[in-house]
């Protein structure tokens, strides 16, 4: 489990750095405002109410895919490695249709 979620991170943050998304629309005032708070918990150390946080904002606007990648970053960090799995497959899931044009 550890080496698939070492290997997910390593291609995730690949993937962010790389990706250029066309966005159909610029996140919502509360998106943005859970997605500060977000990270205000991660700078904090709080990272499992980082990550939550993180895939509140997802949910509340999913063309953002940033926000579903720093929530299985959190969840990680918090050591919730099954939770950060699961978002690093369906982060690199989205990304990888979304890049493709899917």
């Amino acid at each position: 489990m550890l080496r698939t979620l070492i290997a997910l991170v390593i291609i995730a943050s690949m993937t962010l750095s790389s990706a250029r998304f066309a966005h159909a629309s610029a996140p919502s005032s509360a998106a943005l405002t859970v997605s500060k708070q977000a990270l205000m918990a991660y700078r904090a150390k709080r990272y499992k109410d980082a990550a939550a946080l993180y895939r509140a904002a997802w949910h509340t606007h999913r063309s953002e895919l940033r926000y579903l990648y720093n929530a299985a970053r959190a969840a990680q960090l918090a050591g919730f490695l099954k939770d950060s799995e699961r978002d690093y497959i369906d982060y690199l899931t989205k990304a990888t249709a979304e890049s493709s044009g899917s």
